[in-house]
């Protein structure tokens, strides 16, 4: 299976369709508060990303990794940051450049494969972010792409990366639908991913102050997957 064609085409249906909100840009009204210092970056369905967790981002230079949307991107260029949304769905990043024209936000798009980032240069990003990636690429993928993120950063540079729990932090019933996702739903790395030591691999490719910070989801409760904390975002320094 080509797994980047796949997701292509997944994302395009989904864009068309209209119906996943996670292709839906943003409002007007939003980005006005974004522009008046309300910013906010939705990462789950109910829980925005504390503002605290980023630097200034006035004047910085963020890649958004499979980011498309017309969603956090724009959030990031409405309060000043110069901003790369990098994708591999020409329908998500449509979406951004309909924003960027529609509130006069300068967002460059780029089509292509979060597996390979040599297009960009050593130390062009300040802020290098992705929101539930890391699962859709092999292990060996993940390590390398991690590596050229400590490329691309600036020395003293952030990455943040929300993700779903290790079947270690997951209770055994949710770890098991995790398990059944990958024989039948299509998603064919969940299990090595689940079973991967992220924090090692950040270390590994040379990150400093590794953190992990528990995001809450609306999707718990029965017939969900359900816990304390059903999503983690990794984040570390260069």
């Amino acid at each position: 299976m080509d797994i980047r064609a796949y997701n292509r085409d997944a994302w395009n249906k989904e864009v068309n369709e209209g119906d996943n909100r996670w292709t839906q840009p943003v409002s007007r009204e939003i980005i006005a508060k974004a522009k008046q210092g309300e910013f906010s970056v939705v990462l789950t369905e109910n829980i925005s990303v504390p503002k605290n967790w980023f630097p200034a981002l006035k004047g910085v230079d963020v890649l958004c990794l499979a980011s498309g949307g017309g969603q956090q991107g724009p959030m990031f260029a409405a309060v000043g940051a110069h901003v790369t949304v990098f994708d591999n769905s020409p329908g998500q990043l449509k979406q951004d450049q309909l924003v960027a024209e529609r509130e006069a936000l300068s967002i460059q798009t780029v089509e292509g494969d979060a597996a390979d980032l040599s297009m960009f240069a050593d130390e062009s990003f300040d802020l290098v972010f992705s929101t539930i990636l890391l699962h859709e690429l092999p292990p060996v993928v993940i390590q390398n792409m991690i590596a050229e993120i400590h490329r691309l950063l600036k020395p003293g540079g952030l990455t943040a990366h929300l993700n779903l729990p290790p079947y270690s932090q997951m209770s055994a019933y949710n770890a098991f639908l995790m398990n059944w996702e990958t024989h039948n739903n299509g998603e064919p790395y969940w299990h090595a991913f689940h079973k991967l030591d992220l924090p090692a691999v950040f270390r590994v490719a040379g990150f400093k102050k590794i953190r992990e910070v528990a995001a809450e989801s609306k999707s718990t409760g029965r017939g969900a997957y359900s816990g304390q904390s059903p999503y983690l975002v990794t984040m570390a320094e260069k």
